[in-house]
């Protein structure tokens, strides 16, 4: 897979899964590696395959991955324990589906962000 000489290949030329995905500069490495920031997908999305132009988008400079990228929604099924003290310092279990999607975590109980331990 051609993954362009030059950043700029790149821009506006990344979908995942039907979604637009704005590649990240310092994530780039000539020829080998894209990491790019989705938008947010619609609630009807269906998995499907990145699609990368590089430059021009025409069929001669287009690949598709054979790998399909799924949407998931988290969801939080379980706490335990249930309750603490004000004064904080508990560290609470969270259970549940799909936690782990995502590039970045972040628990808050409330207003009140928490230490995550992944």
């Amino acid at each position: 897979m051609n993954l362009g000489l030059a950043f700029s290949e790149m821009v506006g030329n990344v979908e995942v899964a039907g979604v637009k995905c704005s590649p990240v500069e310092e994530g780039y490495i000539i020829a080998e590696q894209i990491v790019c920031e989705m938008d947010a997908a619609p609630a009807d999305s269906k998995p499907g395959p990145v699609q990368l132009c590089v430059g021009e988008c025409r069929p001669d400079l287009m690949t598709r991955s054979a790998q399909h990228y799924a949407f998931v929604m988290p969801s939080v099924q379980a706490l335990s324990p249930s309750r603490g003290p004000e004064s904080g310092g508990t560290k609470v279990t969270i259970m549940g589906e799909n936690l782990g999607a995502g590039s970045s975590v972040t628990v808050l109980f409330g207003n009140q962000t928490c230490e995550f331990y992944g």
